[in-house]
Formats: structure tokens, sequence, C-alpha cells
């Protein structure tokens, strides 16, 4: 596999993680299909999700577990904890804003001469900023064309994504490479959770429906992460419109410190591309 060493653990930790390992919040159920809420948007593809009239769901109550619970940023564990606790792997909840924007790339697995489709993305709150997940999917077509159809609400949502969305990503394994933490997805094939990413608000402030169905405390978590992204992460839209309050040079200058911070806490990853 083309690939430097992160890649290739990330990969690995993918492969090989049991659904017995899996350890879920308090409070999370574990059919995969229990009262995921927005089921509906991931029947909208790419295109429509760009017409405003699409976007707005004004009457749409988001469905999710009662006891859900999310996890601050600012709150994860050491990557010596998760050694210690090894092969145990937490899968939390995390309410986050994009702070920059996916990259997916290519990869080819020389052992079983399958391909791999990896996308990466860097998200933070108002505890943490650049905390990476890498989503490891089967791209269209392929082989295993169960696991593929299964990861295609997964693959739309990436694609669509943009810098300033807020999002609510769920069942994340967490693990470490060189004394980093970082998340990514599970592998599809577990049957007790699966990898979601639900948009909760759009850049431009456009929502997917109403936070009635979510607990007190994740709407109190989205209030602030929201209020955070507003004044340090400036939106791909930015340019074709002025928030209230803010400056041009200002917004900018948010994004590059942004920008700034994820690279600081990314992993290395170099990569040739196929």
């Amino acid at each position: 596999m083309a690939t430097d060493g992160f890649l290739e653990h990330s990969l690995v930790f993918h492969d090989t993680l049991l659904s017995s390992q899996v350890v879920q919040d308090n409070g999370t159920e574990n059919t995969i299909g229990s009262s995921s809420f927005l089921t509906t948007s991931f029947e909208t593809t790419a295109s429509d999700l760009s017409s405003p009239s699409k976007v707005a769901r004004p009457n749409l109550i988001l469905q999710v577990p009662s006891k859900m619970t999310t996890t601050p940023l600012g709150s994860l564990p050491s990557a010596d904890h998760l050694s210690a606790i090894y092969p145990q792997t937490p899968t939390p909840n995390f309410l986050v804003v994009l702070i920059a924007s996916p990259e997916q790339r290519e990869v080819i697995v020389q052992r079983g001469g399958y391909k791999m489709n990896l996308w990466e993305i860097v998200v933070a709150d108002d505890t943490y900023s650049g905390f990476k997940v890498t989503f490891w999917l089967r791209p269209p077509g392929a082989s295993n064309k169960q696991q593929a159809h299964a990861q295609s609400p997964l693959l739309q949502t990436l694609q669509s994504i943009k810098v300033g969305d807020i999002l609510l990503l769920r069942n994340i394994a967490l693990t470490s490479f060189r004394d980093t933490v970082f998340g990514q997805s599970l592998n599809p094939a577990i049957t007790r959770a699966r990898t979601d990413i639900d948009v909760l608000m759009r850049s431009n402030g456009v929502s997917f429906g109403q936070l009635g169905g979510l607990a007190a405390p994740v709407v109190e978590t989205f209030t602030r992460v929201k209020r955070w992204a507003r004044v340090h992460v400036a939106p791909d839209n930015v340019g074709s419109r002025k928030r209230r309050g803010s400056a041009p040079k200002s917004d900018t200058k948010a994004k590059r410190t942004c920008a700034n911070r994820a690279e600081e806490y990314m992993p290395p990853d170099t990569m040739e591309e196929v």
C-alpha cells in the first residue's frame, strides 16, 4: 500500500477492530437503525443540497436517542489512556464545526489488491481546535457492494459538507498514533454501531430541522459551538456575504488561525496519491 506509517496504522485499526471491543457512550442505543435523525436528508443528493428550498426543513424534528451524549473535544482521553484500556475502544459522539475542507484520496491495498477511499476532516468546538477524523470507505462499484451501499449516506455527506458547517459525528472510534489522539470511522461490518455524520446547520446559518429532538445538554452544546464558530471560523461562502459585526479581514485572520491549529494537531501523513 502506498502510504506512510499513519495511514497504515489507521487502516489496520479499521480492519481489525472487533465489535466486542467497541465501547459506546452511556445512553447510545446499540442498534444502528434506531432513532437516527435526519435520515430523510440522506435521500438528498449533493447537488440538491445547494438549493436553499431543499435544505431548509422547518417542520423536521431531529430524532436521536433521548439519552445520547456528546463529548467535548477538550475531554478527549490521552494516548496513554487509550493504550492502557486497549483493546477496548471508546466510540463517543462529537458536536463540532468543520474548520478545513475535507480531503479525499484513493489508497491501493496491496494485500488483497483492492482500493479504499480515505476522507479526512478537521474539526473544532469551543474546547479544542484541530481534531482529525479519518473515514475509510469502499469506493462505489467496489466488489463488496453491500459495504459500499451501507456507507453511501456517509459518502454523500462527506461530499457536501463545507467549512463552517456544524456537525454531529456519531460513533467515532478513538485511537492514537505517535502520542496524538485522532478519530476514525468504524468498519461497516460492525453491527453494534455505525459511524455517521449529521449536519445540524450549514455555514450560511440554514438549519436542517428543529432542535426539539435533541436532549437539553446537546442543545446547549450546539449553542456554544455555533457561537464559537461565528467568531473563530470563516465559512467558505464568507466572500459572498458579510456577517453582521465582522469585517472580512478579521474573518480571513480567523480562518488562517484555525488552519494553522489544524496543521499543528494533525498527525503527519504523507502518501503518494493514486
